[in-house]
């Protein structure tokens, strides 16, 4: 057998590379002319999420954004499409997939699937820590507990319902106090300026709403007095 020398093998390979690329591109079907190009950008995430407004840029060339049309084919999705001149949003409301269809004047130019999946989980944070060691005079600095998405595009808002402190001193007393809101009552400071170096204290039972109206337990955290 010939052997391929060392430019040919080089060309072999990058047409290789070209062609596995076009076969995995998340593209379904192009529809319309041969000379169309069809192009849908989701601008946050390569995934849909339920509950919040996913925003998507359409655009056909050959067409003006007056000219095309976007609709969901399933049914089932439950999502609601608003938006025009190419910008749209999407608002699913189960996870799942969903095949987004693109026509330009009436003619369906591309058909293209996403997933779409329920939002993660806020993390609780006190002073910026989720958790372990905390020098008591930062613990007495803060006013609340807060909730932040992590590695997340979106801007959610939550809004924390509730949490319980609690906590076991050196002597073995135990003590618990639930709090509504996210802001430390003034009980709750007070308690604070009661835990000694070494220490340690629990907020648990943490609930928050989220930008759907739905209510999420999140896991409890743990600090140390240092």
């Amino acid at each position: 057998m010939k052997k391929l020398n060392p430019n040919a093998r080089l060309l072999f390979v990058a047409c290789s590379v070209i062609i596995l690329v076009l076969l995995l591109s998340p593209s379904c079907t192009q529809k319309g002319t041969d000379n169309v190009v069809t192009s849908i950008s989701l601008t946050k995430m390569n995934v849909l999420y339920v509950g919040v407004d996913n925003p998507v840029v359409v655009a056909v060339s050959g067409y003006n954004s007056d000219e095309i049309e976007v609709s969901v084919l399933d049914e089932a999705a439950k999502i609601t499409v608003t938006g025009e001149k190419g910008q749209y949003i999407l608002n699913p409301k189960r996870p799942g997939t969903l095949t987004m269809v693109v026509k330009a004047k009436g003619v369906v130019m591309q058909e293209a699937m996403f997933r779409v999946k329920a939002m993660p989980d806020p993390v609780a944070m006190v002073a910026g820590k989720k958790g372990g060691k905390i020098e008591k005079d930062v613990l007495l600095e803060q006013k609340e507990i807060s909730v932040v998405m992590e590695n997340f595009d979106f801007d959610l808002k939550f809004t924390i319902q509730s949490f319980t402190f609690s906590t076991t001193n050196k002597k073995g007393y135990y003590r618990s106090l639930p709090v509504q809101g996210s802001v430390f009552s003034q009980e709750l400071l007070n308690l604070f300026k009661n835990i000694k170096s070494g220490e340690r204290f629990n907020i648990e039972d943490i609930k928050v709403i989220g930008p759907d109206g739905g209510i999420r337990d999140l896991p409890s955290i743990v600090f140390e007095i240092i």
